[in-house]
């Protein structure tokens, strides 16, 4: 089968790619300006007494000391004010946003919860440690989170509540350039509000103190930005591998099939392969550019490639469809 009116080819061609491009920007996020509540008082603490945040401009340089020592140490002295947050409410936590994280130490109502990505199967750091009945009383309470090789423990004023064994190579799966932020998640959609009195993380010997003026950044308003230094030139290399990550390597295999195998349909005098993969990596470079200036996607090297084979097989599949239907 081929299309023969000329006139409409390119009409049907540039149709179908700008509704790849408009899969490939969706969804589309805008970059949103938040008012930043968040103040440090030099004698009270780090204060949130509505939605704000604080967070370090670039990820901690002890984390990789964490991941190969599988230990860390985070002391908070924090009142909340109110016992109905929810999300759980971030009052720290080292993360990309609500789905990938180190780790997180919020609110969900009375109870204290701790994530912490501690194996292959726990990106999001699910399942989440839970302390019951820590903001019951909304009076300041001092948190110590301790991990140890192979332990968890974590107290609440002096008292210890909760002690948990742990993988001894706990941190391998932690990612190095995650941010810090204390008061809301990084995409500023869990704020937790409240005062944050101390705030102290230990890592073999180096202890940092967030709440000296300039170790966190507060500005008036908050926005979300992308990262396109983010972006790995090694494909197919991942610090973690999921069956999320090879869903998405498949999907985007598969989604070019049609394209090329459209091309062909369309030209068949366009019977080789590599001028439909040429069309399906120019398509896909577009997409991939593009999502270097959006938040919350990333894109990646390997998606080209992907992208590229599957229109290289798509086109082959109607080479030889036009084979047997003398197309040519």
């Amino acid at each position: 089968m081929s299309i023969s009116s000329s006139a409409i080819k390119p009409v049907i061609l540039v149709s179908v790619i700008l509704v790849y491009w408009l899969i490939g920007y969706y969804p589309i996020h805008p970059l949103p300006a938040f008012h930043n509540a968040g103040v440090l008082q030099t004698d009270d603490g780090l204060e949130f007494s509505s939605p704000g945040i604080a967070y370090s401009k670039n990820a901690p340089d002890w984390i990789g000391d964490a991941i190969h020592s599988s230990s860390l140490d985070v002391l908070l002295d924090v009142q909340a004010s109110a016992a109905d947050q929810t999300g759980p409410a971030r009052i720290l936590t080292i993360s990309e946003n609500t789905g990938f994280r180190n780790i997180t130490v919020g609110q969900q109502g009375v109870d204290l919860v701790v994530r912490l990505r501690r194996s292959e199967e726990s990106f999001n750091g699910t399942p989440e440690f839970i302390v019951s009945n820590v903001f019951t009383d909304l009076g300041r309470h001092v948190l110590d989170i301790s991990v140890k090789p192979g332990k968890l423990a974590i107290s609440v004023d002096g008292t210890n509540r909760l002690t948990e064994k742990l993988p001894d190579d706990a941190f391998d799966t932690w990612v190095r350039d995650y941010r810090l932020a204390m008061g809301n998640e990084i995409t500023f959609d869990r704020p937790w509000l409240g005062t944050i009195h101390q705030a102290m993380i230990d890592v073999k010997d180096k202890r940092v103190d967030y709440l000296v003026p300039g170790t966190l950044a507060i500005p008036e308003t908050y926005y979300l930005q992308p990262h396109p230094d983010r972006m790995s030139l090694v494909p197919f290399y991942q610090e973690y591998y999921s069956v999320s990550i090879i869903q998405d390597w498949i999907v985007n295999f598969i989604g070019f099939v049609p394209l090329g195998l459209l091309v062909v349909l369309l030209y068949p005098n366009w019977s080789n392969v590599r001028r439909a993969a040429i069309i399906c990596l120019g398509v896909s470079l577009v997409i991939e550019t593009m999502q270097l200036y959006l938040p919350w996607r990333h894109p990646a090297i390997e998606d080209l490639i992907l992208n590229m084979l599957g229109g290289a097989c798509g086109a082959w599949l109607g080479v030889e469809y036009c084979k047997t239907r003398k197309c040519f």
